[in-house]
This record gives C-alpha cells, structure tokens and sequence, in this order.
C-alpha cells in the first residue's frame, strides 16, 4: 500500500472496524485510507514533526497522534478535523492509548510523565510519574482502571488509576482546602460555567 508522505512512515494504527488504516510520518502528516482499496481520503496536517504514535477510539470516530514537538492531537475520522491539541509533555510523545470506554487518553514520551486527559473535554485529568527510564508504550487495562506502562529500563508498569470528571475531582480538591475555587482557578482547572461546589 503506497502513502503519499514525502518522508518515513514512523506509526499506524487501524480502525476498530478494519476498515481505515491511519499512517503517521516524519513529514509531520497523518494520513487515513482506506485499508481494502489503499485510497487515501484525508491527509491531516497540524504537527510540525514527525508523528511517532497513533490510536483510534474504541468507537472509531476519533483519532489521537502523538508528535515529536509534544503534542496529542485529536482529530475527527470521519471529517478529518483537528478537534483538540494536548499540550503539557516536554518532549515528543511516543505513544498515546484510548480507554476501552473512549472517555480517557493516555500519552506518554520522553520526558518521563504519562498524561492521562479527558478525551472528550481536552482537561488534562492526572499525572503518573515515577518512571526510572521515559515510558515507551501505554494501554489500557479492559476495566479502564488500570494502565500498563512500558519503558526503556525493561520494566512494565501497571498502576491503578481513579479517573475522575474534572467536577468530582474539584470537589475533593475545594474540600481539602476548605473554599470554592477561585473564577481563576474554576477556569484553569475545570472549565465551562463556574458555579459552587463546596457547600459553604
């Protein structure tokens, strides 16, 4: 099957329904074809270097790419639109997996951290650390609790996660402190219309 990057094909991914192949390459494009005929339907441009990771939503209609400037970007399969660019990593992203609910991302490169994001709102929701070596690949346990990591020290990493909604996780955060957020901080940190979450 003939793509038509101008440079080498460093990731690709299928479609949960086999029908579209995802090609991610170092002239910083990803492109989606048609994987029984090769045609390719959409060439998507946004990074600005090469595409090192690749993954389609358990329900095929988003993509997540992970680039060599740091950044995941979501995209929409079926018009080929960028719909949210993840920042936060420090260097390139290696790898990128979807929770088995589609609700959940997780990115993971060489600066070390994995980013776990809401995958419908872009809020970034956890940080795991505590890598000896950068984390090369990441995947979803089938519960969505649980994430495998593996990295460049030759360990594999599970750890139990408890993925909360920006609003559950701002309710224990204000109740730690003992006052609502802040307009700021509502802004920063959940996002959408502000209104009051620790009882007063």
């Amino acid at each position: 099957m003939e793509t038509r990057h101008t440079r080498p094909v460093s990731s690709v991914a299928v479609s949960p329904d086999g029908r579209t192949l995802a090609t991610g390459s170092h002239d910083g494009t990803v492109e989606l074809a048609d994987l029984a005929t090769g045609a390719v339907r959409a060439a998507l441009t946004g990074h600005t270097g090469a595409v090192r990771a690749l993954a389609f939503s358990p329900d095929g209609r988003r993509l997540a790419s992970g680039g060599e400037e740091g950044t995941v970007r979501l995209w929409d399969t079926g018009s080929g639109k960028q719909r949210a660019v993840l920042t936060g990593h420090g260097d390139q992203v290696r790898a990128v997996a979807f929770s088995p609910d589609g609700q959940s991302l997780a990115g993971g490169g060489d600066e070390g951290p994995v980013r776990l994001w809401d995958a419908a709102t872009g809020q970034l929701r956890t940080t795991v650390t505590g890598f000896a070596e950068p984390p090369r690949s990441v995947a979803f346990g089938p519960d969505g609790r649980t994430l495998l990591t593996g990295s460049d020290d030759g360990t594999v990493r599970l750890w139990h996660l408890a993925l909360l909604g920006p609003r559950q996780a701002a309710a224990r955060i204000c109740s730690a402190v003992h006052r609502d957020f802040t307009a700021r901080e509502w802004s920063t940190y959940v996002g959408g219309r502000r209104h009051g979450v620790c009882p007063l």
